[in-house]
Order: structure tokens, then sequence, then C-alpha cells
């Protein structure tokens, strides 16, 4: 008799494809999000239509990144019945979700001229309030790759790499002052992240007779 699981798990796979295309699409739209970030930072007066496509692409790209971690989620359960990162993983996209939506409402209103750049009271807040939520969410990532480690094996050979590259980012991050290489950090792991979701979705599950 066949698996009815089959059916089911070539389901999944096509959507751990769908989540792997997702994790390498938005870690190539972090690059443009950062550049126009910086001209925004940079010439605010005079380049503030970039402040359009640039809350797009933030969105787009946090969107996407969020839904294939979240799916992340669902392969570690699933396939390898792995809960122990569950908790962590919601932590960091809910955390992750705040932290742009308080960079993003911050370089708007100010690129608007809502808020004048030199106002010193605003900036200070929005950098206390993303130091005060990052450092935790920073250290959560920590714990995290080292609870993915206790997985010991999976993802397609992807695993070990995986972890390290999130553990070293997220010391990059909690350091503050190495944030711009911990965000390199995190890219290459949604990279790795994106390779693995294909990789998982590749490997169809034959069906069983008895």
């Amino acid at each position: 008799m066949e698996r009815n699981l089959v059916d089911g798990d070539k389901m999944d796979n096509s959507k751990y494809t769908l989540a792997g295309w997702m994790a390498i699409t938005g870690a190539i739209m972090i690059f443009p999000e950062i550049i126009m970030g910086i001209l925004l930072d940079i010439k605010p007066d005079k380049l503030s239509i970039l402040v359009f496509p640039y809350t797009f692409i933030t969105i787009a790209e946090t969107t996407i990144t969020l839904f294939a971690f979240f799916r992340f989620k669902h392969l570690l359960n699933k396939r390898y019945e792995f809960h122990r990162a569950d908790t962590l993983i919601l932590v960091i996209i809910f955390g992750s979700m705040i932290l742009t939506s308080i960079s993003l409402f911050a370089r708007t209103m100010h690129t608007l001229g809502v808020l004048p750049t030199n106002d010193l009271t605003f900036s200070t807040i929005v950098s206390a309030a993303l130091i005060i939520l990052g450092i935790p969410l920073a250290v959560a990532g920590i714990v995290f790759g080292l609870r993915l480690l206790k997985l010991n094996q999976g993802l397609s050979g992807l695993l070990k790499p995986m972890a390290y590259t999130y553990i070293a980012g997220s010391i990059c991050l909690a350091s503050i002052i190495l944030a711009p290489i911990g965000l390199l950090f995190i890219i290459v792991f949604q990279i790795m992240l994106g390779m693995a979701f294909l990789r998982e979705g590749d490997e169809l599950i034959e069906p069983e007779f008895v």
C-alpha cells in the first residue's frame, strides 16, 4: 500500500522551494535598501523622493524574509520534529518587525520634514529604543544559533554553517559597533537558509509499498 503522506510531503516540498527563493530574494533586497537608506540620511532634502521606494522595499523585504523564517520553524517541526527553537524564532520574528517599524517610521518622518533632522531629542529616543530592543534580540539570536546546533544533523549539510553564521552575526549586532558586519553575516545566513529550503524541496520522499 502506498503511503498516504506522499502527496502531503510533495506539497510541503513545493512550499519549502518557494520559501527558499523568498529567503534568497529577501537577502538580495537588503542591498538596495541599505543604499537608499544611506542616501536618505546623507541628503534627505534633495533625495526625499527615495523615501517611497525605500519604504516599499523595506516592507517587502521584511515581510518575505520573516515569512521564510517562519517557514523554517515549520520545516524544523515537521521534517525533523525539532521544537527547541520555536519560541526563539517567534521572538526574532516579532522583534524584527518592531525594530523595522521604529527605524522606518523615524527615517520617513525626518525625510518628509515632519520632524527636523536636527531634532536631537527624537533621534536620541529612537536610537535608545533601537539599542534597548536590539541587544536582547541579538542575544536571542545567539541562543537560537546554539539551539539549532542541538539538531546535530540535517538541513542538507548546512546546519552547522547556518548556526555558526547566525551566532557570529548576532554577536556583532549585540556589540553595536560591529553591527554592519553582523548584518553581512545575517545576509549570508539568509542565503544559506534559502539554499537549505531548495535542497529540502528537492528531497521528495519516495513512496513505500508493503
